[in-house]
């Protein structure tokens, strides 16, 4: 059967998902079954790793499929995407990269004459001399990756876990607790994913989103990971967090002079001088119940229950809900909407997209792994709380979610 470089041109990723690592194989194989790939192959014994490397990235950090790829996407996948999610345990591993994508683009550009592949193999040889440098640079990567190079750079075996562990432990003996101005405890909102990946690799054990948590727990976990991203120089961890704790104390104090902090057990009365009496009335005349104003409240409900009956799977890199399962959620809800599209997304269905929003803002969805599986769950904590408001307490917490703490 002939193979199909186009296949994943109008396939959604849940579509993609269990047939991408057979495509990326096969896009390895045609290439090295070429005479441009046999003729690299003999003195690149190893080749293929990057190709699939580059394809895999590309797709599923940069949405792009290798017949549409612009000389700019190829830009973003060489300049940022894989600086900051491949960790190299030798910067010299990044010098074969550029020979061996010069000769894939080549090939494509001889075989399937695809409109910008000229110009991504022209790109590509311009950064020969570059590469390597993007790389090796902390200020390209994400917070693991720098994690495990401040451990390379200490002399280090990251790709160990007993490495690891040594690297975590000298780490963790200039581990030191930094007082910081006195703070009204807060709740606790969840980590994006990079950041708590970065906590899990420390071993440093975050509270669960929506407790109320001491600001002063949280703001000295912030310097650890602070002090490890700065072990990159290669300093002296001592110097570098005593740097770091005076900067941030200086950071807090500034705040502190600007901003008052209301302590427990004290609330700050209502500024009502910038409110006319009419949008007052209003107020205290709206009555809100599940159904009014509007069936946020209702729908609401419908989503948590649907989540926790579903098990929902955390499709593709946006954690979206999966595709299936949108149509049927649809129609549970007040106000179901009518897709004519043949695969329409989660962004498909405002109704569906901003509820999920305000899920994961309140914190009532949590991530729970199943294998190598990630799957959104109902957080019981969460739900037990959120049970124990009545409707106006309810739609305020929301409305709270979605302009406060909505990203």
């Amino acid at each position: 059967m002939t193979f199909n470089i186009r296949q994943l041109d109008t396939l959604t990723y849940d579509e993609v998902e269990p047939i991408f690592d057979e495509y990326i194989t096969h896009v390895v194989e045609e290439f090295l079954a070429s005479e441009i790939g046999q003729t690299y192959a003999a003195q690149h014994p190893e080749a293929g790793n990057w190709i699939a490397t580059f394809v895999e990235m590309a797709y599923l950090y940069g949405e792009c499929t290798i017949p549409k790829m612009t000389k700019r996407d190829a830009q973003t996948v060489m300049s940022a995407i894989l600086p900051r999610k491949l960790t190299l345990p030798d910067p010299q591993v990044a010098d074969s990269a550029i020979p061996e994508l010069v000769a894939f683009w080549t090939y494509l550009k001889e075989t399937y004459r695809f409109r910008s592949a000229g110009a991504i193999a022209k790109y590509l040889q311009s950064i020969d001399g570059q590469f390597r440098e993007w790389m090796a640079d902390p200020a390209r990567g994400g917070p693991a990756k720098s994690f495990l190079m401040a451990g390379q750079n200490a002399g280090y075996d990251m790709t160990s876990p007993e490495q690891v562990s040594a690297f975590q432990a000298v780490y963790n003996q200039q581990n030191v607790t930094t007082e910081f101005p006195d703070l009204p405890q807060v709740p606790m909102v969840a980590p994006p994913e990079d950041v708590k990946e970065l906590f899990d690799m420390l071993g440093v054990e975050l509270p669960e989103a929506g407790t109320m948590v001491d600001p002063n727990v949280i703001l000295n976990k912030m310097l650890d990971v602070a002090t490890t991203m700065e072990l990159m120089s290669g300093g002296d961890p001592i110097a570098i967090r005593q740097q770091l704790e005076q900067e941030m104390l200086q950071s807090f104090q500034a705040e502190l002079e600007e901003e008052e902090f209301d302590r427990p057990g004290e609330i700050a009365p209502a500024d009502l001088s910038m409110v006319s009496e009419k949008a007052i009335a209003t107020l205290k005349a709206q009555a809100i119940s599940e159904t009014a104003p509007g069936t946020i409240l209702q729908d609401f409900q419908t989503a948590i229950a649907f989540v926790d009956e579903a098990g929902m799977k955390a499709s593709g890199k946006l954690r979206h809900f999966p595709l299936k399962e949108l149509a049927a959620l649809n129609q549970r809800l007040t106000h179901p909407i009518e897709i004519a599209l043949k695969r329409p997304q989660q962004k498909s269905y405002p109704n569906i997209h901003g509820l999920y929003l305000l899920l994961r803002a309140t914190g009532m969805i949590t991530l729970k792994a199943k294998g190598k599986q990630q799957y959104w769950t109902i957080d019981s904590a969460a739900r037990d709380r959120w049970n124990a408001l009545n409707p106006t307490e309810q739609y305020f917490t929301l409305l709270e979610a979605w302009l406060v703490r909505g990203n």
